[in-house]
C-alpha cells in the first residue's frame, strides 16, 4: 500500500526524525510555517494512493480544535505532487520560532 512519510530535521541535527506516516483515506496532515514573518502559512499534505500532494494555504486563518485543524483560506497553492520514491523538502519555522526542515516522501 502507498504511504506518505513526513520527517523533520532541526538546525544542526544530522538525522531526520519521522513525524508521521499517512495512508490513503487518512485525515490530511498539517504543520504551521511562520518563516514569512508575522504571517503563518499552513502546509497540508495527504496520500491519495498512487500519488501524494503537499499544499500551502494562500492567506486566511487556521484553528486547532483538539486533534483537528480547521483551515479557512483564500486559496491553496500546490507545492508538490509526488509519485513513488519522490521527495519534497521545505524550510520552515514553527510558531515557537524553531527553524526546521521538513521532508515528505511518497512510498510505493
Amino acid at each position: 500500500m502507498s504511504t506518505l512519510r513526513f520527517e523533520i530535521r532541526t538546525d544542526g541535527a544530522s538525522r531526520w526524525r519521522q513525524a508521521g506516516l499517512l495512508a490513503p483515506g487518512d485525515q490530511e496532515g498539517s504543520v504551521s510555517d511562520t518563516s514569512a514573518g508575522n504571517w503563518r502559512d499552513v502546509i497540508m499534505f495527504a496520500c491519495h494512493g498512487g500519488y501524494s500532494v503537499i499544499r500551502r494555504s494562500a492567506g486566511g486563518a487556521d484553528c486547532e480544535i483538539g486533534p483537528d485543524r480547521v483551515v479557512m483560506t483564500y486559496g491553496i497553492e500546490e507545492l508538490a505532487r509526488l509519485r513513488a520514491g519522490e521527495a519534497f523538502e521545505l524550510d520552515a519555522v514553527s510558531p515557537g520560532g524553531i527553524k526546521y526542515r521538513a521532508r515528505w516522501t511518497h512510498i510505493r
